[in-house]
């Protein structure tokens, strides 16, 4: 048998893994993964800056949502802090939207949202909506709850329960990953990467 004779099978196995995108190097998300990602309708909100604030608005970016609020003692403030280290100083930073949705909308006015989410990080975006309707309507369907809870002897009055997930939207605006809260920023950051080196492909 020729050099030729052995070599042609070995290069056409090698082409064929080529044409079908070999999946030897296929990445796996840390997230947990919604196959297929669920679409996420437009909505109308209220910003940090008392503007409107619509979903379609940074559309075509990859988006992180996360129920919370101001007065939350724990679970917000060490999300978006996690949120904020996964993004320092990644390359392809401006793809990515964070938004911080407020579940308490009796206290968190825009005002006081912009002091919020700006301490994390100046391009953060906050938003509410003085009918809480509208912020339930937006929760739907991310399953995601809220719920207020009275405290005695506390200057807060009360606390909300509420889903302490980040969600993660790819730019054709549909729910494709989630994060439990404690996630490791690493593991966000990885999944951001990979995106992003997506966007345009």
């Amino acid at each position: 048998m020729t050099r030729y004779n052995i070599l042609l099978p070995a290069l056409a196995v090698l082409f064929s893994l080529i044409l079908s995108g070999c999946n030897l190097f296929s990445y796996e998300f840390k997230g947990t993964q919604f196959d297929p990602p669920i679409p996420i309708d437009d909505f109308e909100l209220v910003d940090n800056h008392n503007q409107p604030f619509h979903l379609s608005d940074v559309k075509g970016n990859i988006v992180l949502v996360f129920f919370g609020y101001t007065f939350c003692p724990d679970v917000c403030p060490l999300t978006l802090a996690d949120v904020r280290t996964a993004l320092d100083g990644l390359e392809g930073r401006e793809h990515v939207k964070v938004l911080f949705i407020s579940v308490d909308p009796d206290r968190d006015t825009p005002e006081s949202l912009d002091e919020y989410v700006t301490a994390f990080d100046p391009d953060f975006i906050g938003l509410t909506d003085p009918d809480y309707a509208n912020v339930q309507k937006v929760m739907k369907p991310f399953g995601a709850y809220a719920e207020k809870e009275g405290v005695e002897n506390s200057a807060a009055g009360y606390l909300v329960n509420h889903t302490a997930r980040l969600y993660l939207l790819n730019p054709q605006q549909e729910m494709l990953l989630t994060y439990a809260f404690g996630f490791d920023a690493d593991d966000l950051r990885s999944d951001l990467e990979h995106l992003i080196s997506q966007l345009g492909s």
